[in-house]
């Protein structure tokens, strides 16, 4: 997710072991280059899906 500011919401957790949960990116600049990639997860949160729609709703 991207704050408004152009900058990094999230760019995902890392979980260690001993269930320590470190959020990455935070704040970052959009074109970081430890962020700009695409990989593979295990995990995706509902907030983070999109999906194209032709339906128009009003």
């Amino acid at each position: 997710m991207i704050f408004a500011e152009n900058n990094i919401a999230s760019a995902g957790n890392l979980v260690f072991k001993n269930s320590e949960i470190v959020e990455l990116g935070k704040f970052e600049a959009i074109d970081t280059s430890q962020f700009n990639f695409v990989r593979k997860i295990d995990f995706c949160a509902e907030v983070y899906c999109s999906v194209k729609s032709t339906k128009k709703e009003i």
